[in-house]
């Protein structure tokens, strides 16, 4: 990387594929599975994305505008899909 922008197109589509399609089959698979914890575990993949794009902002410096952007749609979406299933994944059956 040089200047916050990968070295070549490759680095690129890595970047790319990692980042999206990780969470559309996560989310596919959580949708497809239908159980609290396939939801529980796609928010604390959100969760971690969350925290790593913070990290990233303190190491990297990247642009403050997107990083609040992005990280605060992760991070709402952690939230809403650990509280919102958690409940029932921790409920006796």
């Amino acid at each position: 990387m040089t200047s916050g922008h990968p070295a070549n197109h490759t680095a690129l589509t890595d970047v790319t594929r990692i980042g999206g399609g990780l969470f559309v089959v996560a989310g596919i698979a959580a949708m497809w599975l239908d159980t609290p914890a396939a939801f529980v575990i796609l928010g604390c993949a959100y969760a971690g994305a969350a925290l790593g794009r913070a990290v990233s902002s303190v190491i990297d410096g990247p642009p403050v505008r997107k990083v609040l952007m992005f990280g605060s749609v992760e991070l709402a979406l952690a939230l809403w899909l650990i509280l919102g299933n958690l409940p029932a994944l921790l409920s006796p059956s």
